[in-house]
């Protein structure tokens, strides 16, 4: 059994601890109990499984796992499967269980809780939403501080470098000298603030 590093704060820190803890789990051979259990866990009634998760260590409240899937798209009578959400069985006296489902590039997640022990899944999705995110921007942030290129200047990113073109001379203008604006003159678009998008 894993536990969540609840108390980390960095949360790349916290992915390293689960990484670190399920990593020693796979080596020891101890996760083989829990797979074996949820292979048969259709099959046995309810007090063999709380037996089992008793007999495979600390009381479990929590199933997290992840499937890989096809990263095509599928189609079933000419229709395209947009996403494909799987649903975790609960052990007994398990509180919660989360599955992620991989497809076509994205994460397809599904939640499933008792009631009586989690009366608030839809805040917990939101929770597991805004963990995810803080995630994704302290990854971005972690690799763009490693980039190798000098960061881009407000100045540079107003006016981008135009590149020469073979065949025009200097003062050309885009459909012949009739007047019209020479390219040096055309007006160059901002790119647009993060507000306006």
């Amino acid at each position: 059994m894993v536990r969540l590093p609840l108390g980390e704060a960095d949360p790349l820190a916290r992915v390293a601890a689960i990484r670190e803890q399920t990593e020693q789990l796979k080596r020891s051979e101890a996760s083989l109990a829990v797979d074996t259990l949820m292979e048969i866990a259709e099959w046995l009634p309810a007090s063999f499984l709380s037996l089992g998760a008793e007999l495979a260590g600390a009381p479990a409240n929590m199933i997290v796992t992840n499937v890989p899937g096809p990263q095509f798209p599928l189609y079933m009578v000419g229709a395209r499967l947009l996403g494909m959400y799987p649903l975790v069985p609960l052990l007994p006296r398990g509180g919660l269980g989360i599955a992620l489902f991989s497809y076509e590039g994205k994460l397809c997640w599904g939640f499933n809780a008792d009631h009586e022990i989690v009366p608030d899944l839809g805040t917990v999705v939101e929770d597991v939403g805004a963990a995810f995110e803080e995630l994704r921007a302290a990854i971005v942030s972690h690799f763009m501080a490693q980039r190798t290129a000098e960061p881009e200047r407000a100045a540079d990113a107003a006016s981008p470098p135009r590149a020469k073109k073979k065949g025009r001379k200097k003062g050309a203008t885009r459909k012949g000298r009739r007047g019209r604006k020479t390219i040096a003159e055309q007006p160059v678009a901002a790119p647009p603030s993060a507000a306006t998008q």
